[in-house]
Order: C-alpha cells, then structure tokens, then sequence
C-alpha cells in the first residue's frame, strides 16, 4: 500500500511551489483570520464565492486556459448577480460599507485562492501527493515565519500544549487532504 513519489520536481519548480504555498495557505489563511475577528462567518463565506468569478476571469484573460465561451459567459454572469444580490439583500445586511478593510481582506483572500488554483496548472506531470505535501511544507514554513514575526511569538510558545500540537496536525492533514482532492480535479481537467 506504500506507494514511493519522487520528489525532484521541487528542484525545478522550487519558485512556483513557493508561489502555490503563499497563494493557496499563507496569504489566505493571513487575511481570511484576520477579517473573521470583524465579520462573521457567513459574510466571508459569501464573499469567498468571489474565487470561482476571478477563476474564470484569470483563466481567460491572464493565463488563456479557456476560451470564454458562451455557456461560461452565461455562467459567469449569473455567478456575479447571485453575489451582488446576496451581498445586498439579506438578512444580515451585509454592507461594504462597515468593516470595509475586512470584507475586502477575504475577497483579496479568495483572489489568492484563484490564482492558486491556476498556477498549479503549470505544473506538468507531477502527482498530486508530493504536490500537496511539497506545497504544505513550503507554507508551513511561511507560516511559522509568519508567527514568529508576530510580537506574541513567545508568549504564544509557552501556551503550547499537547492539545493544540494535536490540533495543528488535525488542520495540517485536513489541508493536505483537501488540497489533493482540489488539485486532482484541476490536473485532471488539464
């Protein structure tokens, strides 16, 4: 059941894998964290659903992956008026107008999120599981760079205790599975 993968891919893409770390984990989890202090969860689960619309846009007009065609104009419109009418009519009454910094923070999130899912396209003929765990170590080192610029890096050291080791490996994995999952499907679409 042991299956071995050859990592010499990281050689060659070393700058791009670095990239994928900060545009899938670091950069995300930074500004997403950051805005869930101020907002709430269903604020910034609808303004996630931004990163499919910046897919397409970058698929088409940076990366030319896909022509944009009908069907994905079509798609991509009623993609943007179910956004604007969820952000505008609801009953939480999400407005851009409070907690702007915040609300634009997981939008530059889900942003980050999209070009994520098109630079690993670039990527040729690697598999997804030392893909995903490649990226994983490069943001986890972002990550922990991250926390140590962070004025309460000791503070947050000596509260460290067996049960928050355990739930950062919990979070870690769960990535990690979710990332092999998502990128299957997008290399698969290559």
């Amino acid at each position: 059941l042991v299956k071995k993968y050859s990592f010499v891919f990281i050689r060659n893409n070393f700058i791009l894998l670095f990239v994928l770390g900060l545009s899938g984990t670091s950069i995300p989890f930074f500004l997403i964290s950051w805005a869930q202090q101020t907002i709430n969860s269903s604020e910034t689960g609808i303004l996630i659903g931004f990163m499919p619309i910046f897919t397409v846009l970058g698929s088409h007009f940076y990366f030319k992956y896909e022509k944009l065609n009908i069907q994905t104009f079509f798609g991509f419109m009623l993609g943007f008026l179910g956004l604007f009418i969820l952000l505008l009519n609801n009953d939480n009454s999400i407005s851009m107008h409070n907690n702007f910094l915040a609300k634009f923070a997981v939008i530059l999130g889900a942003f980050f999120y999209a070009l994520n899912a098109l630079l690993v396209k670039k990527i040729i003929g690697v598999h997804v599981i030392p893909l995903s765990a490649s990226v994983m170590l490069f943001s986890s080192f972002q990550l922990f760079v991250l926390l140590f610029l962070n004025n309460d890096f000791y503070n947050i050291l000596s509260k460290i205790n067996y049960k928050i080791i355990i739930l950062v490996f919990l979070i870690l994995y769960l990535h990690l599975v979710f990332n092999c999952m998502r990128w299957h499907l997008i290399l698969k679409q290559k």
